[in-house]
């Protein structure tokens, strides 16, 4: 990327900086696939996916623009796939088919530019909650990013089983079958448990030749913080969820002519439960519900939308004593009324479907085919 930073000295010519960040990925995909045929009757495969992705992002993770050197990061990205399939006959009017799998997805982000303290050692800012990212807090000059986010790790495992069972029987073909799926994705923050400050320019005064930038540089260097924040913690989450599904499905000849298809699913979505991610405290899901909402522990607000807890309030509001900021929040474990879960759960999750197939002529070459499915 090339990227043009200009800095504007009072009473001088614009400096204009211009230089090309160089990047690079390493990917090596590996990919094994091994069918065998036991017998007439037992046949198997297995594949294996390996790919892994390593990125050195000039501007790191999800940042569009930075100030060299700073957000440097290293980035990785992949997916890796286990997968069996088995295909057993019965005998001739049964055929057995069913499968296991297993998939990893991962992305994580390491800054390792100026923001990695062991290049910047001389920034060790006090901060009021102990940071457990290893890197010094993200800065903002006038819009002008300082910043990476990191250390970053997302992990989406799934597992998979599931089965199909297909019996001819005289006019009727059955077909039976289950899938199972355990799926969870969860990832920490890496955002500003580090800390972020933020310098804006102050006004100009008129007829001045400084820039918005001279000013927010200043404010800067005498370190007038516009705006901070900083999380309490670095927030992660590993919410997993179960899928159980099972289907039955009749291919039923009424005549010679007309095939009927008659089937039933039922799925069984859970609703998604808090995990630990490891390495990190376990956290509770969180959800707003209107119904549990009052309004007479609602906080007063400023005339620019902000909550007032003290006076005097902009725009005259008179604090409430009665502000509650886990009003119409629902903890999951706590004061969830779906225990662990932070929404209902629903369970009639039916799929019905009808079809048929007719042969116009009787001879096999013009049909009809229609159906429908919820």
């Amino acid at each position: 990327t090339t990227e043009i930073y200009t800095l504007s000295l009072h009473d001088a010519l614009p400096i204009w900086l211009v230089t090309a960040e160089s990047g690079f990925d390493d990917e090596t995909q590996t990919f094994i696939r091994i069918d065998h045929q036991f017998s007439q009757k037992l046949g198997v495969f297995f594949r294996f996916l390996d790919d892994p992705l390593h990125l050195y992002a000039p501007n790191g993770l999800r940042q569009a623009l930075g100030v060299p050197g700073v957000g440097n990061s290293n980035i990785t990205d992949g997916a890796t796939l286990y997968l069996g399939h088995v295909i057993y006959v019965l005998n001739d009017k049964n055929v057995l088919d069913a499968g296991y799998s297993y998939m990893q997805n991962w992305v994580t982000a390491t800054p390792v530019g100026l923001l990695l303290p062991a290049n910047s050692p001389d920034i060790t800012p006090v901060l009021p909650y102990p940071s457990t990212l290893a890197r010094i807090p993200n800065l903002s000059i006038n819009g002008g990013s300082y910043a990476a986010i990191g250390p970053y790790r997302n992990t989406d495992p799934v597992t998979q089983l599931y089965m199909n069972d297909t019996v001819t029987s005289g006019r009727h073909t059955l077909n039976v079958g289950f899938n199972l799926e355990y799926q969870q994705a969860g990832n920490n923050q890496g955002t500003t448990n580090a800390g972020a400050f933020t310098f804006s320019p102050s006004a100009l005064a008129p007829g001045s030749s400084e820039t918005q930038y001279d000013q927010a540089f200043a404010n800067f260097l005498l370190g007038s913080v516009t705006n901070f924040q900083q999380a309490s913690a670095d927030l992660a989450d590993l919410p997993h969820t179960n899928i159980y599904e099972g289907y039955a499905q009749d291919d039923f000849r009424v005549m010679p002519r007309l095939t009927l298809n008659l089937g039933l699913r039922y799925s069984y979505f859970a609703q998604p439960t808090s995990g630990k991610l490891s390495g990190y405290p376990f956290y509770s899901q969180v959800n707003f519900v209107p119904s549990v909402f009052n309004a007479g522990n609602a906080p007063a607000m400023t005339n620019t939308g902000l909550i007032c807890t003290s006076s005097p309030c902009a725009g005259g509001a008179i604090p409430n004593p009665g502000y509650n900021p886990y009003n119409g929040l629902i903890i999951s474990g706590k004061t969830s009324p779906y225990g662990q879960k932070v929404t209902q759960q629903p369970l009639t999750a039916f799929a019905p479907r009808i079809g048929f197939a007719y042969d116009l002529s009787g001879n096999g070459r013009t049909a009809i085919r229609g159906g429908a499915g919820i």
